[in-house]
Protein backbone atom coordinates (compact mmCIF):
# COMPACT_ATOMS: atom_id res chain seq x y z
CA UNK A 1 0.00 0.00 0.00
CA UNK A 2 1.10 3.46 -0.54
CA UNK A 3 1.61 5.93 2.35
CA UNK A 4 -1.38 8.64 3.07
CA UNK A 5 -1.62 11.01 0.04
CA UNK A 6 -5.47 11.88 0.85
CA UNK A 7 -4.23 15.54 2.76
CA UNK A 8 -2.80 16.44 -0.77
CA UNK A 9 -6.27 15.76 -2.75
CA UNK A 10 -7.33 19.48 -2.23
CA UNK A 11 -3.90 20.77 -3.38
CA UNK A 12 -4.11 18.77 -6.43
CA UNK A 13 -7.26 19.76 -7.28
CA UNK A 14 -7.15 23.38 -7.01
CA UNK A 15 -3.98 23.21 -9.42
CA UNK A 16 -5.39 21.62 -11.97
CA UNK A 17 -8.49 23.72 -12.07
CA UNK A 18 -6.35 26.61 -12.30
CA UNK A 19 -3.88 25.43 -15.23
CA UNK A 20 -6.85 23.65 -17.13
CA UNK A 21 -6.31 26.94 -19.98
CA UNK A 22 -3.21 25.09 -20.50
CA UNK A 23 -3.59 22.51 -23.70
CA UNK A 24 -2.17 19.23 -21.81
CA UNK A 25 -2.40 17.08 -24.93
CA UNK A 26 1.26 16.84 -25.17
CA UNK A 27 2.21 13.37 -23.74
CA UNK A 28 -0.27 10.53 -22.43
CA UNK A 29 -2.45 13.65 -21.06
CA UNK A 30 -2.38 14.21 -17.09
CA UNK A 31 -4.61 10.91 -16.29
CA UNK A 32 -1.97 8.78 -18.57
CA UNK A 33 1.29 10.15 -16.59
CA UNK A 34 -0.48 10.52 -13.22
CA UNK A 35 -1.35 6.56 -13.78
CA UNK A 36 2.28 6.27 -14.88
CA UNK A 37 3.22 8.27 -11.49
CA UNK A 38 0.92 6.44 -9.29
CA UNK A 39 1.86 2.87 -10.82
CA UNK A 40 5.55 3.54 -9.66
CA UNK A 41 4.69 4.74 -6.56
CA UNK A 42 2.72 1.62 -5.80
CA UNK A 43 6.08 -0.34 -6.98
CA UNK A 44 8.83 1.79 -4.53
CA UNK A 45 10.84 -0.57 -1.98
CA UNK A 46 11.21 1.32 1.59
CA UNK A 47 14.47 2.87 0.42
CA UNK A 48 13.37 4.16 -2.81
CA UNK A 49 10.24 6.01 -0.99
CA UNK A 50 13.03 7.05 1.28
CA UNK A 51 15.33 8.45 -1.49
CA UNK A 52 12.15 10.37 -3.40
CA UNK A 53 10.88 11.65 -0.42
CA UNK A 54 14.05 13.29 0.24
CA UNK A 55 14.12 14.93 -3.24
CA UNK A 56 10.04 16.04 -3.56
CA UNK A 57 8.79 15.31 0.03
CA UNK A 58 5.18 13.58 0.40
CA UNK A 59 4.35 15.05 -3.46
CA UNK A 60 2.89 12.28 -5.38
CA UNK A 61 5.03 10.83 -7.98
CA UNK A 62 1.63 10.87 -10.04
CA UNK A 63 1.37 14.66 -9.43
CA UNK A 64 5.00 14.67 -10.62
CA UNK A 65 4.63 13.27 -13.92
CA UNK A 66 2.42 16.20 -15.06
CA UNK A 67 4.86 18.91 -13.81
CA UNK A 68 7.13 19.31 -17.41
CA UNK A 69 3.93 19.77 -19.48
CA UNK A 70 1.95 21.95 -17.28
CA UNK A 71 5.45 24.50 -17.01
CA UNK A 72 5.80 24.56 -20.93
CA UNK A 73 3.73 27.68 -20.30
CA UNK A 74 6.50 29.38 -18.17
CA UNK A 75 9.24 30.59 -20.32
CA UNK A 76 11.91 29.94 -17.78
CA UNK A 77 11.38 26.23 -18.93
CA UNK A 78 11.68 26.83 -22.84
CA UNK A 79 14.91 24.90 -22.73
CA UNK A 80 13.62 21.89 -21.78
CA UNK A 81 10.84 21.37 -24.55
CA UNK A 82 13.28 19.07 -26.16
CA UNK A 83 13.66 16.38 -23.50
CA UNK A 84 9.99 15.63 -24.58
CA UNK A 85 11.02 13.73 -28.29
CA UNK A 86 12.91 11.08 -29.03
CA UNK A 87 13.78 11.27 -32.59
CA UNK A 88 14.88 7.70 -34.36
CA UNK A 89 14.66 7.63 -38.34
CA UNK A 90 12.92 4.79 -40.35
CA UNK A 91 14.99 1.82 -40.74
CA UNK A 92 16.93 2.69 -37.46
CA UNK A 93 17.05 1.27 -34.01
CA UNK A 94 17.91 3.47 -30.98
CA UNK A 95 21.42 1.14 -30.74
CA UNK A 96 22.30 2.02 -34.17
CA UNK A 97 22.42 5.90 -33.69
CA UNK A 98 25.78 7.79 -33.29
CA UNK A 99 25.49 10.81 -30.95
CA UNK A 100 26.50 12.57 -34.13
CA UNK A 101 22.60 11.58 -35.27
CA UNK A 102 21.16 12.44 -32.02
CA UNK A 103 19.69 15.95 -31.40
CA UNK A 104 21.18 17.80 -28.44
CA UNK A 105 19.19 17.69 -26.28
CA UNK A 106 16.05 14.24 -26.29
CA UNK A 107 14.27 12.61 -24.03
CA UNK A 108 16.74 9.66 -23.52
CA UNK A 109 19.65 12.26 -22.16
CA UNK A 110 17.05 12.48 -19.29
CA UNK A 111 16.44 9.09 -18.66
CA UNK A 112 20.27 8.25 -19.46
CA UNK A 113 21.58 10.77 -17.25
CA UNK A 114 19.69 11.54 -14.62
CA UNK A 115 19.83 9.05 -12.12
CA UNK A 116 23.26 9.33 -11.26
CA UNK A 117 22.61 13.41 -10.84
CA UNK A 118 19.32 12.48 -8.23
CA UNK A 119 21.94 11.18 -5.95
CA UNK A 120 24.56 13.44 -7.15
CA UNK A 121 25.87 15.68 -3.64
CA UNK A 122 26.52 18.93 -5.97
CA UNK A 123 23.59 19.21 -6.82
CA UNK A 124 21.13 20.78 -4.86
CA UNK A 125 17.61 19.39 -3.61
CA UNK A 126 16.10 21.83 -6.00
CA UNK A 127 17.54 20.98 -9.28
CA UNK A 128 17.17 17.26 -7.91
CA UNK A 129 13.38 18.34 -7.90
CA UNK A 130 13.39 19.07 -11.40
CA UNK A 131 15.75 16.24 -12.51
CA UNK A 132 13.16 13.93 -10.69
CA UNK A 133 10.07 15.44 -12.40
CA UNK A 134 11.25 15.07 -16.07
CA UNK A 135 12.30 11.87 -15.52
CA UNK A 136 9.45 10.39 -13.81
CA UNK A 137 7.30 12.69 -17.14
CA UNK A 138 9.77 11.38 -19.71
CA UNK A 139 9.83 7.30 -18.64
CA UNK A 140 6.23 7.89 -19.94
CA UNK A 141 6.71 10.06 -22.45
CA UNK A 142 8.83 7.50 -24.31
CA UNK A 143 6.39 3.95 -23.80
CA UNK A 144 3.84 6.06 -25.76
CA UNK A 145 4.53 5.12 -29.73
CA UNK A 146 4.83 8.24 -31.60
CA UNK A 147 7.06 9.79 -29.13
CA UNK A 148 9.81 8.00 -30.93
CA UNK A 149 9.30 10.05 -34.17
CA UNK A 150 10.34 8.68 -37.56
CA UNK A 151 11.98 11.80 -38.45
CA UNK A 152 9.49 12.56 -41.48
CA UNK A 153 5.96 13.74 -39.47
CA UNK A 154 7.38 15.05 -35.79
CA UNK A 155 6.02 11.94 -33.97
CA UNK A 156 2.33 11.98 -35.91
CA UNK A 157 1.94 15.78 -34.56
CA UNK A 158 1.86 16.60 -39.04
CA UNK A 159 -0.72 13.79 -39.08
CA UNK A 160 -4.37 13.89 -39.03
CA UNK A 161 -7.20 12.23 -38.49
CA UNK A 162 -11.03 12.09 -38.25
CA UNK A 163 -12.44 10.97 -34.73
CA UNK A 164 -15.91 10.58 -32.75
CA UNK A 165 -16.30 11.14 -29.35
CA UNK A 166 -17.88 8.11 -27.18
CA UNK A 167 -20.27 9.88 -25.64
CA UNK A 168 -21.23 12.44 -27.35
CA UNK A 169 -20.68 11.24 -30.95
CA UNK A 170 -18.99 14.40 -32.06
CA UNK A 171 -16.55 13.93 -34.92
CA UNK A 172 -13.49 16.08 -34.74
CA UNK A 173 -10.41 16.63 -37.17
CA UNK A 174 -7.66 16.04 -34.86
CA UNK A 175 -3.88 15.15 -35.21
CA UNK A 176 -2.64 11.20 -34.55
CA UNK A 177 0.04 12.22 -32.06
CA UNK A 178 -2.29 14.09 -29.57
CA UNK A 179 -5.35 11.30 -30.34
CA UNK A 180 -2.98 8.54 -28.37
CA UNK A 181 -1.93 11.14 -26.03
CA UNK A 182 -4.76 11.97 -25.10
CA UNK A 183 -8.08 11.26 -26.84
CA UNK A 184 -7.82 7.73 -26.41
CA UNK A 185 -8.48 8.02 -22.66
CA UNK A 186 -11.91 8.88 -23.18
CA UNK A 187 -12.48 5.72 -24.51
CA UNK A 188 -11.26 3.89 -21.96
CA UNK A 189 -12.63 6.11 -19.30
CA UNK A 190 -16.22 5.32 -21.44
CA UNK A 191 -15.62 1.75 -20.89
CA UNK A 192 -15.06 1.96 -17.20
CA UNK A 193 -18.48 3.72 -16.67
CA UNK A 194 -20.47 1.55 -19.08
CA UNK A 195 -19.59 -1.30 -16.44
CA UNK A 196 -20.59 1.18 -13.47
CA UNK A 197 -23.45 0.39 -11.38
CA UNK A 198 -26.68 1.77 -12.95
CA UNK A 199 -27.49 5.40 -11.94
CA UNK A 200 -23.61 5.91 -10.65
CA UNK A 201 -21.05 8.06 -12.09
CA UNK A 202 -17.83 6.75 -10.67
CA UNK A 203 -15.07 9.21 -10.40
CA UNK A 204 -12.04 8.43 -12.96
CA UNK A 205 -9.00 9.85 -12.05
CA UNK A 206 -4.87 8.38 -11.69
CA UNK A 207 -6.18 5.98 -9.05
CA UNK A 208 -9.24 4.29 -10.41
CA UNK A 209 -6.95 4.10 -13.62
CA UNK A 210 -4.09 2.73 -12.02
CA UNK A 211 -5.81 0.27 -9.51
CA UNK A 212 -7.55 -1.05 -12.85
CA UNK A 213 -4.51 -1.98 -15.06
CA UNK A 214 -3.06 -3.73 -11.93
CA UNK A 215 -6.10 -5.76 -10.83
CA UNK A 216 -5.94 -6.76 -15.32
CA UNK A 217 -2.73 -7.51 -15.22
CA UNK A 218 -3.06 -10.28 -12.57
CA UNK A 219 -5.39 -11.85 -14.98
CA UNK A 220 -4.19 -11.87 -18.08
CA UNK A 221 -2.31 -14.64 -19.38
CA UNK A 222 -0.21 -12.87 -20.80
CA UNK A 223 0.86 -10.41 -17.68
CA UNK A 224 3.43 -8.19 -17.31
CA UNK A 225 6.32 -9.32 -15.45
CA UNK A 226 7.66 -6.60 -13.11
CA UNK A 227 11.22 -8.39 -11.84
CA UNK A 228 11.67 -9.21 -15.70
CA UNK A 229 10.94 -5.88 -17.91
CA UNK A 230 12.71 -4.13 -14.82
CA UNK A 231 15.82 -5.32 -16.51
CA UNK A 232 15.16 -4.04 -20.09
CA UNK A 233 17.63 -1.31 -21.02
CA UNK A 234 15.74 2.09 -21.83
CA UNK A 235 16.66 0.96 -25.84
CA UNK A 236 14.69 -2.05 -25.64
CA UNK A 237 11.54 0.99 -24.22
CA UNK A 238 12.31 2.66 -27.45
CA UNK A 239 12.41 -0.26 -29.91
CA UNK A 240 9.17 -1.42 -28.52
CA UNK A 241 7.45 2.24 -29.14
CA UNK A 242 8.83 1.79 -32.42
CA UNK A 243 7.21 -1.90 -33.45
CA UNK A 244 4.16 -0.35 -32.33
CA UNK A 245 3.67 2.14 -34.70
CA UNK A 246 2.77 -0.63 -37.34
CA UNK A 247 -1.10 -0.08 -35.18
CA UNK A 248 -0.47 3.33 -34.42
CA UNK A 249 -1.26 5.12 -37.50
CA UNK A 250 -4.42 4.26 -39.76
CA UNK A 251 -3.60 1.86 -42.23
CA UNK A 252 0.02 1.34 -41.26
CA UNK A 253 0.00 -1.94 -42.77
CA UNK A 254 -1.09 -1.19 -46.41
CA UNK A 255 0.52 2.68 -46.97
CA UNK A 256 3.93 3.39 -46.39
CA UNK A 257 5.10 5.74 -44.44
CA UNK A 258 6.03 8.46 -47.13
CA UNK A 259 2.85 7.62 -48.45
CA UNK A 260 0.71 8.96 -46.34
CA UNK A 261 -1.45 11.79 -47.62
CA UNK A 262 -3.20 12.53 -44.46
CA UNK A 263 0.32 13.49 -43.04
CA UNK A 264 2.84 16.48 -43.83
CA UNK A 265 6.21 16.26 -43.44
CA UNK A 266 9.49 18.03 -42.85
CA UNK A 267 12.12 18.46 -45.36
CA UNK A 268 16.15 18.17 -44.46
CA UNK A 269 15.99 21.52 -42.72
CA UNK A 270 13.26 20.33 -40.30
CA UNK A 271 10.84 22.73 -42.30
CA UNK A 272 7.44 21.62 -42.44
CA UNK A 273 6.00 21.01 -46.25
CA UNK A 274 2.72 20.16 -47.48
CA UNK A 275 4.01 17.00 -49.63
CA UNK A 276 1.45 14.63 -51.06
CA UNK A 277 -0.93 15.73 -47.77
CA UNK A 278 -4.38 15.92 -49.02
CA UNK A 279 -6.90 16.88 -46.43
CA UNK A 280 -9.51 14.81 -48.56
CA UNK A 281 -7.83 11.74 -47.64
CA UNK A 282 -8.00 12.27 -43.69
CA UNK A 283 -8.72 8.68 -42.53
CA UNK A 284 -11.27 8.47 -39.91
CA UNK A 285 -10.40 6.19 -36.88
CA UNK A 286 -12.79 3.18 -36.38
CA UNK A 287 -13.72 1.21 -33.76
CA UNK A 288 -11.60 -1.49 -34.55
CA UNK A 289 -8.86 0.64 -34.75
CA UNK A 290 -9.68 1.91 -31.10
CA UNK A 291 -10.35 -1.96 -29.69
CA UNK A 292 -6.21 -2.41 -30.72
CA UNK A 293 -5.27 0.46 -29.15
CA UNK A 294 -6.87 0.43 -25.69
CA UNK A 295 -4.98 -2.90 -25.17
CA UNK A 296 -1.56 -1.76 -26.10
CA UNK A 297 -1.91 2.22 -24.13
CA UNK A 298 -2.72 -0.09 -21.07
CA UNK A 299 0.27 -2.18 -21.31
CA UNK A 300 2.45 0.36 -22.35
CA UNK A 301 1.33 2.74 -19.29
CA UNK A 302 1.77 -0.09 -16.90
CA UNK A 303 5.43 -1.52 -18.20
CA UNK A 304 6.23 2.58 -18.30
CA UNK A 305 5.44 2.54 -14.08
CA UNK A 306 7.55 -0.60 -13.56
CA UNK A 307 10.18 0.59 -15.73
CA UNK A 308 10.14 3.80 -13.67
CA UNK A 309 9.78 2.24 -10.30
CA UNK A 310 12.84 -0.28 -10.66
CA UNK A 311 14.76 2.69 -12.24
CA UNK A 312 14.41 4.73 -8.79
CA UNK A 313 14.44 1.00 -6.77
CA UNK A 314 17.84 0.16 -8.30
CA UNK A 315 19.35 3.44 -7.85
CA UNK A 316 18.12 3.62 -3.69
CA UNK A 317 19.45 0.16 -3.66
CA UNK A 318 23.06 0.82 -4.70
CA UNK A 319 23.34 3.97 -2.63
CA UNK A 320 21.99 2.27 0.51
CA UNK A 321 19.47 4.68 0.91
CA UNK A 322 17.63 3.76 4.24
CA UNK A 323 14.17 3.09 4.61
CA UNK A 324 11.57 5.38 4.75
CA UNK A 325 10.30 6.71 8.42
CA UNK A 326 6.63 5.33 8.68
CA UNK A 327 5.55 8.73 10.16
CA UNK A 328 7.30 11.11 7.47
CA UNK A 329 4.20 12.05 6.47
CA UNK A 330 2.39 12.63 9.93
CA UNK A 331 5.68 14.55 10.61
CA UNK A 332 4.66 17.24 8.44
CA UNK A 333 1.15 17.16 8.02
CA UNK A 334 0.16 17.32 11.15
CA UNK A 335 1.84 20.94 12.44
CA UNK A 336 -0.42 22.31 10.03
CA UNK A 337 -3.40 20.81 10.08
CA UNK A 338 -5.08 24.10 11.08
CA UNK A 339 -8.62 24.14 12.91
CA UNK A 340 -11.21 26.37 13.98
CA UNK A 341 -12.78 24.48 17.24
CA UNK A 342 -12.13 26.18 20.55
CA UNK A 343 -9.05 25.67 23.36
CA UNK A 344 -9.94 21.70 24.41
CA UNK A 345 -12.68 20.86 21.88
CA UNK A 346 -12.79 17.92 19.47
CA UNK A 347 -15.36 18.32 16.92
CA UNK A 348 -15.42 17.23 13.29
CA UNK A 349 -15.29 19.07 9.90
CA UNK A 350 -19.25 19.04 9.85
CA UNK A 351 -19.37 20.16 13.70
CA UNK A 352 -20.39 16.96 14.92
CA UNK A 353 -18.67 16.03 18.56
CA UNK A 354 -16.19 13.19 18.27
CA UNK A 355 -15.76 10.50 21.01
CA UNK A 356 -12.51 11.28 22.82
Amino acid sequence: MLYPRKYFFNFILVLVLTLACVDSAYSWGDLGHSTVGYIADYKLTKKARNMVYQIIGPEPLAFSAVFPDHVRSDNRYNSFVLYHFLEVKLGKTFADLKLSDRAEKDADTIISQAPALLVDPSLSRDQKMILLRYLVHLVGDVHQPLHIGNGLDRGANLCDIKWTHPSTGKTEIENLHSFWDDRIMTFIEQDFRDVAPAGKKPWFGYREFGDMLLKENQSQADAVNYEKIVKDIPGTWYTESQELQAIAYPNAATVKPKDRAYCKTVDENGKVINGIYDAAKIPEITNDFVKKAIPAVKRRLLMAGFRLAGMLNQLAEAHNFKEIDKDADAKIFDPILLTNKEPGAARSPNNKKLKK
